[in-house]
């Protein structure tokens, strides 16, 4: 047997350019299909990502049946749950938040109660004036009144009236 160089660059070129091109091929197709399996790995992972978040918020939700208000009186915090809240008023720069037994006042705007507490079933119905729904008694909408179940009576303005209608109508049956 004779090794020439010849036959060796004959060997060496046929590989390179024909088996070489095979190999390329091959292995540009083996890096796609891995770089895929990646991708398709990270979209799972962020999948099973937003599956917990979604579980987590569905069960903070339950968490907060009973929502509350924190107002500070002095140095202390007190904690007033918002069932327990029958209306709310604004007071100059103040809101002034009832209760069955007291009031209590704090400083925020009634414009952002209004926003924080609709999910809670709290209504506007005047200018200066939430409702609980809950607490409601009876609406006349003739004298623009309404009486809560303490037999307290709060105003009611026009665009007050329409919101409360819609909010009625919402929540019964």
């Amino acid at each position: 047997m004779s090794f020439s160089i010849n036959a060796f660059s004959e060997t060496l070129l046929f590989f390179t350019v024909q088996k070489g091109i095979t190999f390329l091929f091959a292995y540009c197709l083996l890096v796609l299909i891995l770089f895929n399996k990646s991708k398709e790995q990270v979209i799972d992972a962020q999948w099973l990502e937003i599956e917990t978040l979604k579980t987590d918020s569905s069960a903070s939700g339950t968490q907060n049946l009973n929502p509350q208000v924190s107002i500070k009186i002095g140095n202390r915090v007190k904690l007033i749950s918002l069932n327990e809240v029958t209306w709310i008023e604004s007071d100059d720069y103040c809101v002034k938040i009832h209760t069955e037994h007291k009031s209590y006042s704090f400083r925020k705007s009634l414009k952002s109660l209004e926003e924080q507490l609709a999910p809670f079933q709290f209504v506007r119905v005047h200018r200066g004036a939430l409702l609980n729904l809950g607490y409601l008694d009876q609406v006349d909408f003739e004298q623009s009144v309404i009486k809560l179940q303490d037999s307290s009576e709060l105003p009611l303005s026009k665009s007050g009236a329409q919101v409360l209608r819609k909010a009625l109508k919402a929540s019964s049956i």
